[in-house]
């Protein structure tokens, strides 16, 4: 299973893929067709989270038949959650710059034909 980390904007989506400790970046157009393509390259097991923005409706039901769980988070609740983590234990974790897990408060768990908040 992959996790992967996509940041929507108005033409295209910036995206991260983590797998086995190591992220590779990549960089799609917002069209139909290479929305698709990237879903088509996808594994069924993969997981994938996007920020809640004007494109996310139509990315989420371009992608959702091709992966395992397609995850909506609320970018206000992400961003006060990363903050008040990173400053709780950025001494502990000696980096700030490290991948961190959001609450569930957070985020919305799209299938292809519902959400569940």
């Amino acid at each position: 299973m992959r996790s992967i980390g996509m940041d929507v904007h108005r033409s295209f989506a910036q995206v991260a893929i983590l797998e086995g400790g190591k992220t590779t970046e990549i960089r799609i157009d917002l069209d139909h067709d290479a929305v698709v393509a990237f879903g088509q390259a996808l594994r069924s097991d993969d997981k994938v989270v996007l920020e809640a923005t004007g494109n996310t409706a139509a990315t989420v039901r371009l992608l959702a038949p091709f992966v395992a769980r397609v995850v909506i988070a609320n970018p206000l609740r992400v961003k006060a959650i990363a903050h008040a983590r990173l400053r709780r234990s950025a001494a502990r974790r000696g980096s700030a710059r490290q991948p961190i897990s959001i609450g569930r408060s957070a985020m919305a768990v799209c299938c292809p034909t519902r959400c569940v908040d």
